[in-house]
């Protein structure tokens, strides 16, 4: 199935960040396109417009929890909530250490993984595995 990730966080020195760790860590064999939102509801629009063309694809997002008008958990609880056809899950990656966040993001059905700031290679190497894990199981 084709794969694509997006990278949702306010912060463009974490996007900056994220897509050069991401590029090192070998992510264009395994997804097929990159793609970089500072604003979550661009994100979410999307994911919309995937569905309204059909357009079959999985989608894997790195997820900040911490973002201004739209956070990490109102992205979460819309996504939840309607259905999608297409595949979504997601890999939250913050700055938050709070145990409570992390309990919180592991109730959510479609996070996989909880990853802390700053991304660095063997970070991303982390993420790629629970992607490729998840791909074979």
């Amino acid at each position: 199935m084709r794969i694509k990730l997006l990278i949702i966080d306010d912060d463009l020195v974490s996007l900056l960040i994220a897509k050069k760790y991401l590029t090192v860590s070998g992510f264009e064999e395994i997804v097929e396109e990159l793609l970089i939102f500072n604003k979550p509801i661009d994100g979410l629009n999307l994911l919309f417009a995937a569905e309204k063309t059909h357009e079959v694809c999985q989608y894997w997002i790195l997820l900040d929890i911490n973002m201004p008008k739209i956070s990490g958990w109102d992205f979460l609880n819309k996504v939840e909530s309607l259905n999608l056809e297409n595949d979504v899950k997601v890999i939250m990656v913050t700055s938050s250490i709070s145990e409570e966040d992390k309990n919180r993001a592991a109730s959510f059905s479609s996070v996989y993984g909880y990853i802390s700031k700053p991304l660095d290679k063997r970070k991303c190497t982390k993420i790629k595995q629970i992607i490729l894990k998840s791909e074979n199981s």
